[in-house]
């Protein structure tokens, strides 16, 4: 969809606008969803940023899902000057100037991050908003230096984007979402978080995310989310605090799931991304599959075209350059965690890229340092690719079905 055709969409005089859900739990989803909450819920951004007339809005994302529509309809309702530019890892690359506002990815915050000009715009932003999955450790301590607001937003596209933001930088960085004003929230018997937001949505909504009310009554923080709680001989765990724990030391894409288990009922399963024909090189000499633009290979379904690239689970491959797991490859060299592949060899930890028996032999011992008994993956398993969503967030039921036909052959 292209912004004439949103626009045009907008000023119909049908009162409901077609969506699309971002498919993290399953297929996505159509939905129609009324323009008036819409325009509340500009409003409510808006007011809760004190953004102004005339404050310019960057849109860097695709128009078919939710967070690029309300983008637009922030810009319209509160007369911000609207900055299109193609939805891509580098949004900011070729701008002169930064927008006093702007709603991206994780992956495109830390693509920008990677680029010294992309950086210092990005530090210009004067309010900016990250969403569609979640901002890992290290790129919060990072975003916490940053001299003017960032925040991480929570929401869905049943509450029409976000319904409270929490903040990342400065000394108000906080793990607690606060929600808008005229949204009140609460828990249910099992923990799940309970949305009350009569503006933006016609009815509760009981959501499956495990959340913590503050003592306020008001603030509330997600753990994760209910169908990612992994019940292992009676003790329950969650994925999202699992990969957690991890991800500062692995250097290769995962995700955690489950898999039903005759003893214990249920066990944790890490799923890793590693080519199968042994040594897997990253630089120059190695033109990987996985390197390869649209151009080049055919768009397969549950990846995601941007502007002519393709986003490979949730990775992106920009003029020959290829995103994995939020990290950029620049000039046949990629960045792991502060770690580089130089002349076609890939350092995980310092060191020489491993075969995949060695890896996993690092994978191992990084979930016997990190992971209590409980959390300990009974199964690991090698995968080419990652089931990701075309948004870039890990396919959780597609995970859990790989992980249930595992066979113990791999």
């Amino acid at each position: 969809m292209t912004l004439n055709e949103f626009i045009a969409d907008w000023h119909s005089p049908s009162p409901t606008l077609l969506v699309h859900t971002s498919g993290s739990t399953g297929k996505p989803k159509p939905m129609l969803v009324e323009k008036r909450r819409m325009e509340a819920s500009a409003r409510m951004t808006c007011r809760f940023l004190n953004l102004k007339e005339g404050d310019t809005a960057l849109l860097c994302m695709p128009l078919q899902y939710i967070s690029g529509k309300m983008v637009v309809v922030r810009s319209l309702v509160c007369g911000l000057r609207l900055v299109e530019v193609e939805p891509c890892g580098h949004p900011l690359r070729g701008l002169k100037e930064a927008p006093v506002f702007a709603a991206m990815v994780p992956m495109q915050v830390y693509n920008s991050m990677a680029v010294e000009e992309e950086c210092a715009l990005l530090r210009q932003i004067k309010h900016l908003i990250i969403g569609g999955g979640a901002v890992n450790a290290e790129m919060a301590a990072v975003l916490k230096t940053f001299p003017n607001a960032v925040w991480s937003t929570y929401g869905m596209t049943e509450t029409l984007s976000h319904i409270a933001l929490r903040r990342l930088s400065g000394p108000d960085a906080s793990s607690w979402y606060e929600p808008f004003a005229n949204v009140n929230v609460s828990t249910t018997n099992e923990g799940c978080l309970i949305i009350n937001a009569p503006d933006v949505c016609a009815s509760t909504l009981v959501t499956n995310d495990i959340a913590e009310i503050a003592p306020d009554g008001r603030h509330f923080r997600i753990r994760g989310r209910k169908d990612n709680v992994v019940c292992s001989g009676g003790i329950k765990m969650q994925i999202e605090e699992i990969e957690a724990k991890l991800q500062p030391v692995m250097d290769v894409p995962f995700i955690i799931t489950k898999r039903p288990d005759a003893k214990f009922g249920e066990t944790v399963v890490l799923l890793a991304e590693i080519k199968h024909d042994g040594i897997d090189t990253l630089g120059e000499n190695d033109a990987l599959e996985r390197t390869k633009t649209l151009d080049e290979r055919k768009a397969l379904g549950g990846k995601e075209t941007l502007g002519g690239k393709e986003a490979l689970e949730g990775k992106e491959a920009l003029e020959g350059k290829e995103a994995f797991g939020g990290k950029e490859a620049f000039g046949g060299k990629e960045a792991f965690g502060g770690k580089e592949a130089f002349g076609g060899k890939e350092t995980l930890g310092g060191k020489e890229a491993l075969g995949e028996k060695e890896i996993f032999e690092k994978i191992k011992a990084a979930c016997k340092a990190r992971l209590s008994k409980y959390e300990q993956p009974h199964v690991f398993m090698a995968l080419d690719r990652l089931p990701m969503t075309e948004t870039g967030k890990p396919a959780r039921a597609e995970a859990m079905k790989i992980a249930a036909a595992y066979d113990g052959s791999l």
